[in-house]
């Protein structure tokens, strides 16, 4: 989903006062109105790894404080991954791309190459320099949407 549909959406569940709404066919979104802001919810999908893990992605107070949607693998804000690396914060990663719509391939931890192309496409999105690696600003707009 571009910036304008996305600020447009955002803006529709806040005139709504919190509705769920049908998005894409990319994802289906959930509106939320969390400390009186309306954000929008990545879609709950079904992985090899729960995908969120519990069931629903969480708004909630991340590292150093931010507020923004996880996928209750990693609170993460900062770390920075790339191909070759493994663990929670990939995982958070991959279940944070597959719920905005952006195949990583397998929730597995592993950051290989079809993550490496779905942090680009996610990236170029979001017009953030499109090198594959998930760092601050990724995570900034992984979180937010």
């Amino acid at each position: 989903m571009n910036r304008r549909k996305h600020l447009v959406l955002a803006a529709s569940v806040a005139a709504f006062g919190g509705l769920a709404l049908a998005g894409p066919s990319t994802g289906a979104f959930a509106a939320s109105t969390e400390k009186s802001h309306a954000t929008v919810a990545p879609q709950d999908v079904d992985a090899k790894a729960a995908c969120p893990k519990g069931g629903s992605y969480q708004w909630k107070k991340l590292e150093g404080g931010t507020w923004g949607w996880t996928a209750n693998y990693s609170n993460t804000m900062s770390a920075v991954i790339g191909k070759g690396n493994s663990g929670k914060h990939v995982t958070e990663a991959q279940c944070m791309l597959k719920g905005w719509g952006y195949n990583p391939g397998a929730i597995d931890g592993k950051f290989g190459t079809r993550t490496a192309n779905a942090v680009k496409k996610f990236q170029g999105a979001h017009n953030i320099k499109k090198d594959g690696v998930v760092g601050k600003k990724t995570w900034k707009y992984l979180r937010s949407g």
